[in-house]
């Protein structure tokens, strides 16, 4: 994100090629810079998408009591295949 900040800061009147070769970016890199001076102005910093949304405990549940159902998974018959969530052994399930 740093990197695509700072090639905002390369001339208007270079194009994409030439800022790609001059700062030893990727292409994506560069034609991200171009767009983000364009609406942003120099040295904006790009918004970042990873992980900005937080998912709803209620999908969580409803993802879990899914996986859990007999018809979808089920336990694994080895004794030894259990994991320790809170010190409480939980079966694996495939």
């Amino acid at each position: 994100m740093e990197q695509v900040r700072l090639l905002t800061i390369a001339p208007a009147s270079w194009g994409r090629q030439k800022v790609q070769m001059f700062f030893s970016s990727s292409d994506r890199q560069a034609r991200y810079s171009r767009e983000l001076r364009s609406t942003e102005g120099v040295l904006a910093t790009p918004e970042d998408l990873r992980g900005s949304q937080v998912l709803d405990p209620s999908v969580i549940q409803a993802v879990i009591h899914f996986y859990e159902q007999d018809w979808i998974s089920r336990v694994s018959p080895n004794k030894s295949d259990v994991i320790l969530i809170k010190q409480q052994p939980i079966p694996k399930r495939f």
